[in-house]
């Protein structure tokens, strides 16, 4: 039986995610457009460390790319967020992930945010103010910045690599709270250990319960703020894949997160 933390927790990931997924819903639907990006903003309080050359992901996350046919060679580029600027051992917020923006992949390795430094007034002055979600677009506008000629996607409809976005994975979740929800809520009567990926899709509980996580949230807020410049793509589905390292009892779990166009979407579509 759950614990009533578990419970608590999978209730307020399951309300947030019904808000988010209805705000994504609604702003798909309209022809506003999207807020500014903050770039030079973050540029003043973030590091963006690029790795050269190519690297390959980490060996854990090889099974679900081979899975959806994707590169697990040396086709990505690392991109290192960090603040404050300027110090080798980052105080407040640290993203590390993976781009390639060719197959439309972003691989989320690490996500680190103190948000009792974040929120201390006294460093609003000093450190970035931004969450993961505004940080990984950055870091993907860098790379389609950089990117020459149209999207290797066969569906992309125009030359912009931005939109070519397809997964977003999160590697080795690692929140209790989360881990508490997938184990003793979600997944209690799937199998868990090294198990097959279970997909989930849009409306279901256990789909908005995950996107109310904190391993969700961010998702939503990337295609909810920069609609336009992913030319109103949507989330399709939501993938959990178990791992069972062999220091710890229960099963880690990776997390995926399927990008696309929606039928009812498409007619909006720039």
């Amino acid at each position: 039986m759950p614990s009533s933390d578990t419970d608590a927790a999978y209730s307020e990931y399951l309300a947030r995610g019904r808000r988010l997924w209805a705000a994504l819903s609604t702003a798909l639907a309209t022809n506003t457009p999207d807020p500014p990006s903050g770039s030079a903003r973050m540029h003043q309080t973030w590091d963006f460390r690029a790795s050269s050359p190519m690297t390959p992901p980490s060996a854990q996350i090889i099974g679900p790319l081979q899975r959806l046919h994707l590169p697990v060679g040396p086709d990505y580029t690392r991109i290192d967020a960090l603040t404050p600027k300027g110090m080798m051992t980052p105080t407040v917020s640290r993203y590390h992930s993976l781009f390639n923006v060719a197959n439309g992949v972003i691989i989320a390795e690490d996500m680190f945010r103190d948000e009792s430094r974040a929120n201390n007034v006294a460093d609003q002055t000093t450190i970035g103010k931004e969450h993961w979600s505004q940080i990984t677009v950055e870091c993907w506008r860098l790379i389609c910045d950089s990117t020459a000629g149209p999207s290797n996607h066969p569906h992309a409809p125009t030359q912009n690599p931005f939109a070519n976005l397809r997964y977003i994975f999160m590697v080795m979740i690692t929140d209790d709270k989360t881990e508490a929800v997938i184990n003793e809520r979600l997944m209690v009567h799937q199998p868990s250990l090294n198990g097959p990926p279970t997909k989930f899709l849009p409306n279901s509980d256990t789909f908005n319960a995950l996107l109310g996580s904190p391993n969700g949230q961010g998702v939503a807020y990337m295609l909810t703020q920069n609609k336009n410049a992913f030319q109103r793509k949507t989330i399709k589905s939501v993938t959990l894949q178990s791992i069972t390292p062999n220091h710890v009892p229960e099963p880690w779990w990776h997390l995926w997160w399927e990008i696309g166009w929606e039928t009812t979407i498409r007619a909006h579509r720039p």
